[in-house]
């Protein structure tokens, strides 16, 4: 004959562990949990019209949202052009960074009469982080480095039609 050694299980043992189990299951579902964070680009962006061309400049900075708005309080674009090359500023987001200033200076060589207008645009950025940014022409990436550095990006846009 055998014997049983050790305790004897209840009948409602199963129950019992399927009721742990869903106990266990929900508190984990209910519990708070930390907010997800999303790096990602931050931009602002200028869209100036270049001898009537339009071109929209992006600069981006990488990062949280809120570490981004917190930490980065200005972009300063400015765009170089030759004498005589009509500039104008036709719409400036603000969304991400507080101050945002679109500087226009005439110091780069007169082009040839037909020929293309040379164009060179820098952005800084004023921020108490060093964090990743990019510099977008029309869509296109032109330079990257952090809110330490300054971004550079060269273009011509077609001759004035006068």
């Amino acid at each position: 004959m055998f014997r049983s050694v050790g305790p004897r299980l209840s009948p409602a043992w199963p129950l019992v562990t399927v009721l742990a189990g869903l106990l266990l299951t929900a508190t984990a579902l209910l519990s708070p949990r930390p907010a997800a964070a999303s790096e990602g680009w931050c931009a602002g962006d200028p869209v100036i019209a270049i001898n009537g061309t339009i071109v929209t400049i992006e600069s981006s900075v990488f990062g949280e949202p809120v570490v981004v708005d917190k930490n980065v309080a200005a972009a300063y674009t400015t765009v170089h052009v030759p004498p005589g090359t009509s500039v104008q500023t036709l719409l400036l987001t603000t969304s991400f960074f507080k101050e945002k200033k679109v500087t226009v200076v005439t110091d780069l060589p007169t082009p040839a009469a037909g020929a293309p207008v040379p164009v060179r645009v820098e952005v800084r950025f004023k921020a108490k982080l060093i964090l990743p940014t990019r510099l977008t022409v029309d869509h296109v990436e032109r330079d990257t480095g952090t809110t330490a550095t300054t971004l550079t990006a060269t273009f011509t846009v077609a001759a004035s039609a006068n």
